[in-house]
């Protein structure tokens, strides 16, 4: 007993010794610290917040919470949160936000928050391209589809558990006239050929360029029947769309040359058009079911400049099709970045005015 008693203390002893010396072990060589925030594009509009934290990258490193009070975060220069493994952030101000996390001095990472102009609306200009088959109740289809997109986009009673679900202020509206600024005779519908309303996965949609207008005005979506194979829909944008914010704090003017990023109107057409591709199962009515709506809206977001999701029952999330009932903060600001700066740099046809 002894014996086993001089071990334990042996081994206790040097426990001791150990925690005693531990802060003294960590350096800026032994930890692994990720920062970690849930936006990079917000809305000045004084609720969208986006949240910090310091984590481990490592499980086997030292904990956080041995060294965070050497830890700390500053924005824009200034000293915003030390000791802490979450901090919180809501803009006042629209510009670029410089976020360092810093131990010991040294700096860790980096993250650039960009806040865009809050207190607006948004109108974008919806066309869409269907048969000259379809019946003419096609246009009380469209109407409705359209209404429901809207109150996606801004529903106010959002699930309850996700904090930061917030209304976009954005809005689509059904084009009341073309291209040459004709008015047309069913708002938000043109026609194409019969010979291509048949919708087939994985095929060639050039033909749709002869059928499409100018994607910096309208955003495009072609519905037709699905004839073989699954159920689909897809949204096709120009190459390195889903932008990313470049490592400074103040953003290139819009370049409004923007527009003719791509070859519209080339005869012949030398690519398939960016816009929504929709196929439908038996009848038109079908996109009016709650899945096929939610579907449409993941489309919108993602024209808007969204990536898919894994949050559970966000729109961009399609795990849970027929479920979903919320944006963030986050894809509030980045859809609203994607507005000024990276999409419709021109904005012809869009339509702003003062949030109420």
């Amino acid at each position: 007993m002894k014996i086993k008693f001089n071990v334990y203390f042996v081994l206790a002893f040097f426990f001791l010794l150990s925690c005693t010396n531990e802060e003294d072990t960590i350096s800026i060589e032994n930890i692994k610290v990720q920062f970690e925030s849930d936006a990079s594009f917000l809305v000045v509009d004084g609720e969208s917040t986006a949240h910090f934290k310091i984590i481990n990258q490592d499980e086997k490193q030292f904990p956080v919470s041995l060294f965070i009070d050497r830890v700390l975060i500053k924005h824009n220069g200034q000293i915003v949160s030390q000791g802490s493994t979450t901090y919180n952030f809501t803009p006042e101000e629209p510009g670029g936000h410089i976020f360092l996390l810093e131990f010991d001095g040294v700096v860790l990472s980096r993250h650039i928050i960009y806040a865009v102009e809050g207190k607006r609306k948004v109108e974008v200009p919806v066309i869409f391209h269907v048969s000259e088959s379809e019946p003419s109740d096609i246009s009380e289809i469209i109407t409705s589809v359209i209404e429901s997109i809207n109150e996606k986009f801004n529903k106010s009673d959002a699930h309850q558990e996700v904090q930061n679900n917030t209304v976009t202020q954005i809005t689509f509206k059904l084009a009341t006239h073309n291209p040459d600024g004709i008015q047309l005779t069913e708002p938000g519908i043109n026609r194409y050929p019969t010979a291509h309303e048949e919708f087939i996965y994985n095929s060639d949609y050039t033909w749709q360029r002869n059928y499409y207008w100018n994607p910096d005005s309208f955003i495009n979506v072609w519905i037709g029947k699905r004839i073989h194979g699954p159920l689909f829909w897809f949204t096709r944008l120009p190459g390195s769309f889903h932008h990313t914010l470049p490592q400074r704090e103040i953003l290139p003017k819009p370049d409004y040359g923007y527009a003719r990023r791509i070859d519209h109107g080339d005869e012949p057409p030398t690519h398939s058009p960016e816009g929504i591709t929709f196929s439908y199962l038996d009848e038109p009515g079908d996109i009016l079911q709650e899945h096929q709506l939610d579907g449409l809206v993941n489309l919108f977001g993602k024209h808007l400049g969204l990536l898919p999701v894994e949050v559970s029952r966000n729109f961009m999330n399609f795990s849970d099709i027929g479920a979903n009932d919320h944006f963030t903060y986050a894809q509030k600001g980045t859809m609203w970045f994607t507005i000024d700066y990276a999409r419709w740099r021109a904005r012809e046809g869009l339509v702003f005015s003062t949030s109420d």
